[in-house]
């Protein structure tokens, strides 16, 4: 298990590892997509597809193992919610 993982309540087959955001998360996705923004990978309100990619990369490399587009896509929905 990595940083920002909880154990699932339910350790029986089939049963799926849950993990929360951390700030520190937080701070390497927003900081991956505003260096995407500055290289100019925002079209049109949307994100260029290779832009998800490098979060992910960047994800990987300081923070979590196991992150996806979803994780990240799920984590901007949410984090919108909460601004507006």
């Amino acid at each position: 298990m990595t940083k920002g993982q909880v154990p699932s309540a339910d350790c029986g087959q089939g049963a799926k590892e849950i993990w929360r955001w951390t700030e520190e998360m937080d701070f390497v996705m927003l900081t991956a997509f505003a260096e995407e923004h500055l290289r100019g990978n925002r079209v049109n309100g949307s994100w260029l597809p290779e832009v998800y990619a490098h979060v992910v990369t960047a994800l990987k490399d300081v923070v979590v193992a196991d992150v996806t587009k979803q994780h990240i896509k799920s984590r901007m929905k949410t984090s919108q919610e909460k601004v507006y």
